[in-house]
């Protein structure tokens, strides 16, 4: 718990744009490059995205999750409660976490 209060503190003193260490690549100024078709479609997917980041001068990294279309859809299923809601919300950001940590033997 310590440590987590200790990552919101931190967290909280710097801005997050100063914390992420991967930039946005510019877009292609060709209108038929086929990377320009691909780089839109993925900004498109960054309404649900799981991006890794590290503090530079701090032995710490992380992990942000963001849960947008996943989460209209999943709420819009069925009419919960707001407790069931939360805690569904909480639930899914964890499996995200949990599977993006997972190792698996390569074939």
């Amino acid at each position: 718990m310590l440590i987590l209060y200790n990552l919101l503190r931190i967290w909280e003193a710097h801005p997050p744009s100063a914390l992420f260490s991967r930039r946005p690549q510019p877009y292609s100024r060709h209108p038929n490059n086929q990377s320009e078709k691909i780089m839109n479609q993925t900004a498109i997917n960054r309404a649900d995205a799981r991006t890794r980041f590290i503090f530079d001068d701090m032995p710490v990294r992380g992990l942000h999750v963001r849960l947008e279309n996943v989460w209209q859809h999943i709420v819009k299923q069925k009419n919960y409660p707001a407790v069931i809601r939360c805690a569904l919300g909480e639930l899914l950001a964890a499996g995200v976490l949990l599977s993006g940590n997972l190792k698996t033997k390569a074939r």
